[in-house]
């Protein structure tokens, strides 16, 4: 059994970036070791794994459930407060969208066994390109499932021309007017924002309403939707063929194909981990609204605070004197042995420095060309579009080339649009790797400077099978 918590972590807020996780290296490599023994001594880990984390999850999911089916606004201070407890409880009883992660990067730790043997039956040219092949998911992550099923709902819209046209040229409140006459296809609709309305909310994003999805399937029905659907099949079929294919040409050996095995389960379980736990944020956010309806404060507010900060302040029905305002501009929370520090924008710059990671918010001499970690395979060559918050996604055009930090579940409909994914952050276990490769896009993450090198309308090349970025048309930039 894998040991869950993870006592020394800090967590930076950057305005306008997202939040930046750096673990204590030494206690990392411990976890990944913890993994690996767990993997060798269990011949059914990956069963195992997923009824674990099935069993994890269904216990948020039944607070979730009880805070959803509660009239918040109707209940006394004390069972509010109650609620509160209970979901955090729930939510913090381990890493429940990290321990995937760690899982993915000990199975493809340069000194264990997979790794070991595909080394020494492959090329170094060819050695990230397997890892990637063979990090390849047999199941169906959220942001293929969402588009499976939007593309779905558009097939039966197109089937009926009266309806497509409206959807073409109709205006919203035309169209919802139309899908009266068409109670099967609103009730098609209507199901798939109910599975998927939590997709685009992870963190601090707002759900989209019935007239954004409308505006959504309306750009779709511009294209071929059954040609669409029927890509994204052959190309899922594809890379599964694929990964069969290499592992039989491989021979690997049955110790081998167990962490496989194990692999498989991680890389399907973390986009699901982080969709399940995006939906219990969504609910969470129900909660958050009622506690700052009740104690005068915005709902933005409480999202910066520490959760220890938060339960003492609805325990208490008192605003904490919290210098709220002051970690809007950035913040860092430190776990040091469990314990929790929070470093406000007074004392950030000194504390990175002392840290020693300062240098990834540092600005940087702009280059023409620079590297990362090979997520999926491909060349293409486009214009960029630097993302570096939720809210400018939706300035993103077809066939753009996305930069950002990392990708997160409010991405999910970017990744059907983008010809190319460039990230700072992020290895082969990261959201964006895991996503571009089901998608067949080509991606390199990790590159550390992405988003301080590059500008948004940067014409370049991304060779995702050197995993080299190469500015072709831009102003002053200095050769490597």
């Amino acid at each position: 059994m894998v040991e869950f918590s993870f006592h020394n972590q800090i967590f930076v807020g950057k305005p306008g970036k997202g939040i930046y996780i750096f673990y204590d290296r030494d206690e990392l490599n411990q976890k990944y070791n913890d993994i690996q023994r767990s993997i060798e001594k269990n011949g059914n880990f990956a069963k195992d794994f997923k009824v674990i984390s099935n069993n994890t999850f269904n216990e948020l999911f039944n607070i979730c459930k009880k805070i959803k089916e509660t009239n918040l606004n109707e209940v006394t201070n004390e069972d509010l407060f109650q609620l509160l407890v209970e979901f955090k409880e729930k939510i913090t009883v381990g890493p429940l969208i990290t321990i995937q992660l760690w899982g993915i990067e000990a199975c493809w730790d340069e000194n264990y066994s997979l790794s070991k043997e595909l080394r020494s039956k492959a090329s170094d040219r060819e050695f990230p390109i397997l890892k990637g092949k063979l990090s390849r998911s047999t199941g169906k992550s959220v942001a293929l499932s969402e588009k499976e099923s939007f593309l779905t709902v558009c097939v039966e819209i197109q089937k009926i021309p009266e309806l497509q046209n409206k959807f073409k040229i109709g205006t919203l409140k035309e169209i919802c007017k139309s899908l009266e006459d068409f109670p099967n296809i609103k009730s098609s609709i209507l199901e798939h924002i109910t599975n998927f309305e939590w997709v685009n909310t992870e963190y601090v994003s707002e759900k989209w309403n019935f007239q954004k999805w409308i505006q959504l399937f309306q750009s779709e029905l511009n294209t071929d939707a059954h040609f669409s659907l029927s890509s994204l099949h052959e190309q899922h079929d594809l890379a599964l063929s694929e990964k069969q294919k290499i592992i039989d040409q491989l021979e690997l050996s049955d110790a081998s194909k167990h962490v496989l095995n194990a692999l498989n389960e991680f890389v399907s379980e973390r986009d699901w981990a982080k969709g399940k736990f995006c939906y219990a944020l969504s609910i969470y956010d129900l909660l958050l609204q009622e506690i700052a309806n009740r104690l005068l404060v915005s709902k933005e507010d409480l999202l910066y605070m520490e959760s220890e900060e938060l339960v003492r302040m609805m325990k208490t029905s008192v605003s904490a004197n919290v210098s709220v305002n002051n970690r809007k501009d950035g913040f860092a929370l430190v776990s040091k042995q469990g314990r929790i520090t929070i470093i406000e924008k007074e004392g950030l710059e000194e504390f990175l420095s002392r840290e020693g990671i300062e240098k990834h918010f540092s600005p940087i001499t702009r280059v023409k060309s620079f590297g990362g970690v090979i997520a999926s395979q491909g060349k293409v060559r486009g214009r960029v579009r630097v993302i570096e918050k939720p809210e400018l996604m939706s300035e993103f055009k077809d066939g753009e080339i996305l930069v950002t930090y990392m990708t997160t579940m409010e991405f999910t409909p970017i990744f059907g649009k983008a010809a190319g994914i460039i990230t700072d952050e992020g290895g082969l276990s990261s959201h964006a790797a895991i996503i571009s490769r089901e998608f067949g896009v080509p991606c390199i993450v990790g590159t550390t400077i992405a988003t301080r090198n590059l500008k948004t309308g940067d014409i370049v090349e991304l060779n995702a099978s050197e995993g080299k970025i190469t500015i072709l048309h831009d102003e002053d930039v200095s050769e490597l």
